[in-house]
């Protein structure tokens, strides 16, 4: 049957478990299977160095993988559920803090989705950088899997940088078809170098789906301060 890993326990406070990065992405490099699921409580988890959290397996329609955060100490209940919508940025609370902490010198995007069917939510994902030529698009997240979902989720802070044709999405790059982006909130994101775009999402190729989300402070060098499309979206 399916197996889900919790990760954390700490609770929703000022306070985090030392070493959450290193063990989240433990858990997610595990065998993951079709109806898996990743629980991560706790406000906070910053990463210790150039690691970014990845999913590269893959589940089913009927059984998606799911990563999900905002979990309470004992893995019961969601902080995040019930609260604002994405456009009240001020009151978002309850997610849990994914911080690349990202800078020159210090390159890493915070999450890679690679497996398709795969589900993540509750989680604020910040700091992320990079610069580097062929690294793709997504300063912040990475999608380039099919019939993947980010939802509930607060993309923001994250920057994209260098002149590589692929160089675009200063918060989300999506390189996948059937990708589905709800009630996330993408502000305070940059796509900068000469031929970088969308400074929130860039969509370069396959499609999108985007509903109930708000976009707002997000800027790029190039075309679509907020979203940039080459693929379809709905």
């Amino acid at each position: 049957g399916a197996t889900t890993y919790y990760v954390g326990g700490n609770d929703q406070g000022t306070n985090w478990v030392a070493g959450t990065w290193a063990n989240l992405d433990s858990a997610l490099g595990s065998a993951l299977a079709a109806g898996d699921e990743v629980r991560v409580s706790g406000a906070y988890a910053r990463s210790p160095g150039e690691t970014v959290l990845a999913v590269t397996s893959s589940g089913t329609a009927a059984n998606p993988i799911r990563v999900t955060g905002g979990w309470d100490a004992e893995f019961t209940t969601q902080a995040w559920v019930g609260t604002a919508l994405p456009h009240q940025t001020s009151t978002l609370t309850g997610y849990t803090v994914l911080d690349a902490a990202a800078s020159n010198g210090n390159e890493s995007r915070v999450f890679d989705i690679n497996g398709s069917y795969v589900k993540v939510e509750g989680f604020k994902m910040t700091g992320g950088y990079t610069d580097v030529d062929g690294d793709g698009s997504g300063g912040g997240v990475q999608i380039t899997a099919t019939n993947s979902t980010l939802s509930h989720a607060w993309v923001t802070d994250n920057r994209r940088h260098d002149n590589y044709a692929n160089g675009d999405g200063g918060g989300v790059g999506v390189l996948a078809d059937n990708v589905t982006l709800e009630y996330v909130t993408v502000t305070n994101n940059r796509c900068t170098g000469t031929s970088s775009d969308g400074g929130g999402v860039a969509n370069v190729t396959g499609g999108i789906f985007v509903a109930n989300s708000y976009f707002s402070g997000n800027s790029a060098a190039g075309t679509g301060d907020a979203l940039y499309i080459e693929g379809n979206t709905t």
